[in-house]
């Protein structure tokens, strides 16, 4: 870890100059990036929705092919990246940055905290980053007071120790650290030379391209964060009504089934949760070695109660493909808790601890009405479960 530098007065007035720049300038471009998305969303009005925060505030947003998911099976939403690759020997900066588009399936549940943590990680980043970029304003600052006079050369060795160990630190996973880092790297070498030949010529250099990695790392970061967060705001809060309007519809669906064929109503209701509940248990707990034959067993045990469905269908699918010698147990497990979800997604449980693990007060009284609705279910309570599930859908 770099060590924190000792400042004089002077110096310590630079460096909080450059701090207080730099917030100034993130918290513009923190309000630039929002007006822009502001302006793509009427420019895209046809596709312009109302969707929802996580305190349950309606705001517009776009619909969820414009903005790369797919939600139409909520037991496997599709979300679609494109992520930074690692930047190619001989890359220039101003030139396209290569990326590699992903994507990520879960169910809905999962799609929405995804999302929602994704903005929440950008925050952390940036926060950490901040921390770092207040050391380099720090190195700065002494650097800046060091080009102008004498140098003390063992202030210059510390200093750039300091810096090497920030270099380690980087971690090249992304094209904008790679590129920000080189030119950490270029002030490294420059301090070097500023060493070997006594030049404050090199020492006013590593200044200028310290200021750059600074500015690569912070204002243009956050401008870059500000944006993605815009675009990954819309996603969430598009996803979030997707959601929320299939808990609506499901929750209502039960009750009227509760209330027109309580017997067959609490047997779907109780076999998802019973069938979902095996399969992902089952997919948890297959062994390391010799994973097949338990697959099937597995498999057979809870085919044999599964009543007749698509999804019994496709349990059949998988217990053949079970056989295959290339399917790996990473992609069979997948496979089997995809499956589970289709089961879980129209289990009222399951999808109230789902919500619980969400965190979003707003969807306090559904949760309420999803748990207690099932536990009527199982006490053999039709009547008060439909209630319940009735009241699930209050705030929605």
């Amino acid at each position: 870890m770099p060590r924190q530098l000792e400042l004089t007065s002077g110096e310590a007035a630079t460096a909080q100059s450059m701090a207080a720049k730099r917030g100034k300038a993130q918290g513009e471009f923190g309000r630039a990036a929002r007006l822009s998305a502001n302006r793509f969303l009427f420019r895209n009005k046809a596709g312009i929705i109302t969707g929802r925060d996580a305190q349950g505030r309606r705001l517009l947003t776009l619909k969820l092919d414009m903005l790369g998911i797919n939600a139409v099976d909520p037991a496997d939403v599709t979300v679609q990246f494109n992520r930074e690759k690692k930047l190619p020997d001989g890359f220039k900066e101003g030139e396209r940055v290569p990326r590699a588009r992903s994507i990520h399936h879960a169910h809905i549940f999962a799609a929405v905290r995804m999302l929602r943590h994704i903005r929440e990680r950008h925050g952390g980043a940036m926060d950490s980053t901040n921390d770092s970029l207040a050391q380099v304003e720090r190195i700065n600052a002494i650097l800046t007071s060091m080009a102008s006079k004498t140098r003390d050369q063992d202030a210059l060795k510390e200093i750039r120790a300091n810096l090497e160990a920030m270099d380690e630190m980087a971690a090249y996973f992304s094209a904008y650290k790679d590129l920000a880092f080189r030119k950490l790297d270029r002030v490294v070498e420059l301090l070097s030379l500023a060493e070997a030949n006594g030049s404050n010529a090199m020492i006013a250099a590593a200044c200028a391209s310290l200021t750059a990695f600074r500015n690569r790392m912070g204002e243009w970061r956050a401008r870059q964060v500000a944006r993605i967060d815009s675009y990954d705001a819309m996603r969430e809060c598009s996803l979030r009504i997707r959601r929320d309007r299939y808990i609506a519809g499901l929750a209502g669906g039960l009750a009227e089934r509760l209330a027109d064929g309580p017997e067959n109503a609490s047997r779907e209701i109780l076999g998802a949760e019973k069938f979902g509940s095996a399969l992902a248990m089952l997919a948890e707990n297959l062994p390391p070695r010799e994973w097949r034959p338990a697959a099937r067993e597995g498999m057979e045990a809870i085919g044999n109660q599964m009543p007749e469905s698509p999804e019994k269908k496709m349990l059949r699918r998988l217990y053949i493909t079970s056989h295959a010698k290339e399917v790996k147990k990473g992609e069979f497990s997948r496979r089997l808790v995809h499956l589970a979800d289709r089961f879980r997604v129209r289990d009222p449980s399951f999808i109230a601890a789902e919500l619980e693990r969400s965190q979003e007060p707003y969807l306090a009284r559904t949760i309420a009405g999803l748990r207690a609705g099932f536990l009527c279910v199982q006490n053999g309570k039709p009547e008060d479960a439909a209630q319940h599930f009735r009241s699930a859908l209050e705030k929605l």
